[in-house]
């Protein structure tokens, strides 16, 4: 029997794992069916002897097959119409990276894209080369496998080297050396984590509103105006604020309100007399007709003329007096 009729026969036999209703189950107990914690024992048993087929590429039926939990973001459906037109004129190139999950099923490690393209052009199975990693193997060979891909934000390249690091104790010159990036792109990206955690909630809604290099910039405002910097992001990811404009805004001291202008309406009896305006430190007197510019004016020097003979307003000085 070849590989390929070797997997066949071992996915054939899984169905029976799904689990039925209970009517259902009634039914396949009656009929003689093959209980579930039978066919695992005989799945356990067939995985070992699958194993020394690793490296192979074998055809999968693609509805045993899961996403890892080692992806930090969803499929990008760009990249899918791309796979998908260079599928329907050629074969599968490249055999999806697949590990043996509990139950029966596998774990994508490598190309799920891969499977959302052949699954849009009605394919029901794929080649897939199924190796025994652990933890570690999959959570790199999943990140690094997407670390390039030109779709991929700054954000879900962020999320996969602070995994990276917190899982395995990292410095920034180990990130570098086992992702491949310069020490100063690695330490550009992980800037998201300088961010308050409500910037970080924002950004993951919207990944593709905030760069590495805006996060960077943005890290000395966590400490002096973290409010603001919030209020800032959330401008962005709401589309009110351009990401380009978010540095000038929050740099941007505005100009003090200027107080607005008091008018006064001076009449003489039932007739009005003149308008004073007042505007900062301006005054301006507009005198309504029957009124005599020359007393008026007169009387104006003249009331300026006594006021700057007054004194100055005192200031308290004490506290420089020591006391």
């Amino acid at each position: 029997m070849g590989l390929n009729d070797h997997l066949s026969k071992i996915t054939q036999g899984l169905d029976d794992l799904d689990i039925p209703s209970s009517r259902a189950a009634s039914r396949q107990r009656s009929s003689g069916s093959t209980p579930a914690t039978t066919s695992l024992i005989h799945f356990s048993e067939e995985v070992a002897e699958l194993r020394k087929s690793q490296g192979k590429a074998l055809r999968v039926r693609m509805d045993l097959c899961d996403d890892g939990p080692h992806h930090t973001s969803p499929v990008d459906p760009e990249r899918v119409e791309n796979l998908k037109s260079n599928l329907q004129e050629n074969e599968q190139s490249t055999p999806a990276l697949l590990r043996v999950k509990e139950g029966g099923r596998f774990e994508i490690v490598a190309g799920r894209h891969r499977k959302a393209a052949l699954l849009a052009l009605g394919h029901q199975e794929w080649d897939a080369v199924i190796k025994d990693i652990d933890d570690d193997a999959a959570e790199r060979l999943t990140f690094y496998d997407n670390l390039l891909a030109p779709t991929l934000t700054d954000y879900a390249r962020y999320l996969g080297l602070a995994r990276r690091r917190t899982s395995k104790g990292f410095t920034l010159e180990q990130l570098a050396k086992e992702s491949g990036l310069s020490r100063s792109t690695v330490a550009r990206l992980l800037a998201f984590g300088n961010l308050p955690q409500a910037c970080l909630d924002e950004v993951a809604l919207h990944p593709d509103a905030i760069g590495s290099k805006l996060a960077d910039a943005l890290t000395p405002f966590v400490a002096t105006h973290e409010d603001k910097l919030i209020q800032g992001v959330r401008m962005v990811t709401g589309g009110t604020l351009l990401a380009k404009d978010l540095l000038r805004w929050l740099t941007h001291v505005p100009a003090p309100e200027k107080a607005k202008p008091r008018e006064t309406l001076i009449k003489a009896g039932k007739r009005q007399f003149a308008k004073v305006l007042t505007r900062d430190n301006q005054i301006t007197i507009r005198l309504f007709p029957g009124a005599d510019l020359a007393t008026v004016e007169r009387m104006v020097e003249d009331a300026l003329r006594a006021c700057s003979q007054q004194p100055a307003p005192a200031t308290d000085d004490r506290a420089g007096k020591g006391g």
